[in-house]
């Protein structure tokens, strides 16, 4: 007899199909009066060059918080442990990442002048900078992945936070 923590003794994992689980990052600041996003240059394909939500593969035995906060730290130099990350999202269409399946957990936060920050690309980032909303917002930035859509569902998070809390009042 099995406890019910373990799996029944006829389960394959092979009988499905593999997939992977990645974070994605979308943190907002408001620079000389503007909404801003933080974005990355992608420094490998897919989308080599192009710009994307900091992010990356959970790795094995790591929780879902604990990888947003690392692929953040790790491609823009910026902690946001001492920041409110919140879930925005999951993101899961079956062609969303060229690679392989993918389903994506993507988070979102609003700090106050990141700029101070200095965010700085690292790890597998070519480059990681301020963006302002308004430029993806108009289609002036193509965003790799599907990471324009979650930049708009984040934006929309956004306005609607300054206007039912007092986060307005952190900058």
């Amino acid at each position: 007899m099995t406890s019910e923590a373990e799996a029944p003794a006829d389960y394959n994992a092979g009988d499905y199909p593999p997939f992977a689980v990645t974070v994605d990052v979308a943190i907002f600041t408001i620079v000389s009066d503007a909404l801003q996003v933080l974005l990355v240059e992608r420094g490998e394909p897919p989308f080599l060059g192009s710009w994307a939500l900091p992010g990356g593969f959970v790795r094995p035995g790591e929780n879902l918080d604990e990888a947003a906060n690392r692929e953040l730290l790790e491609e823009t130099g910026v902690d946001a442990r001492s920041a409110h990350l919140e879930q925005l999202g999951t993101y899961g269409s079956p062609d969303r990442d060229p690679r392989m399946r993918v389903v994506s957990v993507a988070y979102w936060a609003i700090l106050g002048d990141l700029s101070e920050l200095h965010p700085a690309a690292g790890s597998d980032a070519r480059d990681a900078g301020l963006v302002p909303v308004s430029k993806v917002e108009a289609g002036g930035l193509k965003l790799a992945f599907d990471h324009s859509a979650i930049v708009h569902e984040a934006i929309e998070r956004t306005r609607s936070k300054l206007e039912y809390t007092t986060l307005a009042t952190a900058f």
